[in-house]
């Protein structure tokens, strides 16, 4: 039977009377049962990751089993209004069951759950530095407020990412610079965060956000996924496709409004062309939203010429042909803007993919054609400059997928990253004095000659002296001479798996992998909202009940893990359309902000990269362990504990 207890978190029982520390590999004596000698060690030489297990043991979970607990979450995460408890059957069937609750209870349960996510939180972030945020804006014509919804991101001892959801507050007037700054401010505070801890920010390119980062100093990155979709959306207004757009969405429109047109839809699609989806109107905030209904439309033209209520939005053939070009130019842009709103993905990846697409537009057998030219022009203007975006090229410098590759990050010289990284760096690494080397456990050094004592002494000398060049010429060595890890691999399992062999570097690895390359969170936030006030019976909640409900929400033990944050219905957020279908076959195709792809799918033109030379494998390998049999599988993320 395997030990229980958080000790055993950071230990492995080789038998019943030893054990094995999983950080540094030591042995203890666990006769009788002992677990003394472990925690003396873990709480004097590993305390964060002591402090890590504990607080995953002792993470709080949202409410017990009880009924009036189980009954708020389950207003919580659905639609149904406070006062749908006072409904009178709704009310005797409660009664019933020996539950006698009203509306009020209901709202007090849900807020002291909230209150309670939130003190679970603070906990777990307490005493943490160099952190990520990531904040927007939302508004909705059915809400009379702004609001802003914060989560902070980072990487614990275990190398393990977590996202955590700080809060959602309402911002009063205009939402200026300064204003926001104190919501956000005000948020942080709720779990004991002050911008002082905060390293990097994520948020699109809002001017009032923009001047936000520079007042306070923050270094703010731009989510590509809203660059992305801006250049979708500025391609799909351009002169040559904006009228078989129009077509479209007309198309969606109708089959949207109509049940008996809908009808015919799908039984000439299962005769003409099986498998083909029913184009669909999506809101404005939807990233691609434009792609997928040009992609839906024109892969359905052959169903529609047999429905004839739509044979008047049938595209021409000069529109077809340039509609079809126009989509095999831009499906991998989809795909890899699909790959980068994931939940795993970080901003190290960001140069590579844009290089990778820029290559790819340029070589396609469609980029001198006139949509060609107009995708290439848009490309450039809104999307090119990111590559030598100064923050993003330190990043990449730290993922060892593509560090140091010659083709990760264009034109620029890695001489000119490495000298930015070491002097953002190394005054975190090499000033101060460093741990103190860790002494041999008593009960050991009986069994051990002074010579080996005094030898083991000798080389932890030599890794606490290592400074953060020294670390960087190293791990250039083995990425330029060793095989990479996989491009579709996790960076973490590199740097989990090499911690010891790279100290220095593993602890700046948790802080930069710890930036997301976009702020995706925040958008299932406000699918979340939108789906709540939709509701006309929800749309008088107040700010701070919102908070609660997103609260409650986001760390409810009935969201499953590595999942997306807030899901509803099949998995599809309520704000995707523009209206509301009811062919469930349908809406099971789409996600929130994006479409599952498979592994080989995604990101496949960034397999060009893997092509090019510097990635060959030589005899002169230094002796580090090797992650290409452990990159493949992504670690489980809890994102809200």
């Amino acid at each position: 039977m395997k030990p229980k207890g958080v000790i055993w978190k950071l230990f492995t029982a080789i038998n019943r009377d030893k054990a094995r520390c999983n950080t540094c590999g030591k042995e203890f004596s666990t006769a009788n049962r002992s677990t003394t000698g472990l925690s003396k060690h873990a709480e004097r030489y590993h305390k964060d990751e002591l402090k890590d297990a504990k607080a995953a043991d002792n993470s709080e979970s949202v409410g017990n089993n009880s009924l009036v607990t189980l009954l708020t979450l389950a207003i919580a995460t659905s639609s149904v209004p406070f006062n749908f408890i006072e409904n009178e059957y709704f009310s005797r069937f409660l009664n019933r069951a020996g539950v006698f609750v009203s509306a009020e209870t209901i709202k007090k349960t849900l807020m002291e759950m909230s209150q309670k996510s939130c003190r679970a939180v603070e906990q777990q972030l307490k005493g943490r530095n160099r952190l990520t945020v990531v904040f927007d804006g939302w508004s909705s014509n059915n809400c009379s407020f702004h609001a802003f919804s914060v989560f902070v991101v980072y990487i614990d001892s275990f190398f393990e990412k977590h996202t955590k959801l700080i809060g959602c507050k309402s911002v009063d007037g205009p939402s200026t610079a300064e204003k926001v700054a104190a919501v956000i401010a005000s948020v942080l505070d709720t779990a004991g965060i002050g911008f002082d801890n905060i390293a990097y920010a994520v948020s699109d390119n809002g001017t009032n956000l923009i001047k936000l980062s520079e007042t306070l100093n923050l270094t703010r990155l731009p989510c590509i996924c809203h660059l992305l979709s801006n250049f979708f959306k500025s391609v799909f207004e351009s002169k040559l496709l904006a009228p078989v757009m129009k077509k479209a969405r007309s198309t969606a429109q109708t089959l949207c409004r109509s049940v008996s047109i809908r009808e015919k839809f799908f039984s000439f699609a299962a005769i003409v062309k099986p498998g083909a989806k029913r184009p669909k109107s999506y809101s404005n905030t939807r990233w691609a939203g434009g792609f997928l209904l040009l992609r839906d439309y024109i892969e359905s033209a052959e169903v529609l010429l047999s429905v004839p209520e739509l044979v008047q939005n049938l595209p021409s053939t000069e529109e077809k042909t340039t509609a079809t070009s126009a989509i095999e130019l831009l499906v991998d842009v989809f795909s890899v803007m699909t790959t980068l709103e994931s939940d795993d993905s970080t901003a190290s990846a960001v140069i590579p993919n844009v290089l990778a697409l820029e290559n790819h537009l340029m070589s396609h057998a469609q980029s001198n054609s006139k949509i060609g030219k107009v995708i290439k022009s848009e490309f450039k203007k809104r999307i090119s400059e990111v590559a030598k975006n100064m923050d993003f090229l330190v990043l990449t410098l730290i993922d060892p997928r593509f560090a140091y590759h010659r083709s990760s990050v264009g034109k620029t010289d890695w001489d000119k990253v490495e000298k930015t990284f070491i002097k953002i760096h190394e005054r975190n690494c090499d000033t101060g004095k460093q741990s103190e080397p860790e002494a041999l456990p008593m009960h050991t050094k009986k069994n051990i000659s002074p010579l080996a004592i005094l030898m083991n002494t000798e080389a932890e000398d030599d890794t606490t002296s290592s400074s953060l060049k020294e670390e960087l010429m190293k791990y250039k060595s083995f990425v330029t001479l060793s095989k990479r890890p996989d491009l579709f691999s996790n960076p973490l399992h590199f740097w989990r798996l090499n911690s010891t062999n790279f100290p220095l570097l593993s602890t700046i690895a948790r802080e930069l992998l710890s930036v997301p390359s976009s702020s995706a969170a925040t958008e299932r936030c406000f699918s979340k909202s939108s789906y709540i006030y939709s509701n006309p019976r929800r749309n008088r909640l107040h700010s701070s009940t919102l908070d609660a409900l997103l609260q409650t929400s986001a760390r409810a033990h009935l969201i499953s893990e590595n999942t997306k944050i807030f899901t509803t219905r099949n998995g599809d957020s309520e704000d995707d359309f523009s209206s509301d279908s009811d062919d469930e076959s349908v809406q099971k195709d789409t996600q929130p902000r994006g479409e599952k792809r498979s592994r080989e799918d995604s990101t496949e033109v960034l397999e060009e990269l893997a092509k090019r030379p510097n990635l060959a494998s030589t005899s002169n390998e230094p002796e580090i362990l090797d992650t290409q049999n452990c990159g493949n599988d992504d670690p489980d993320y809890d994102f809200e504990d």
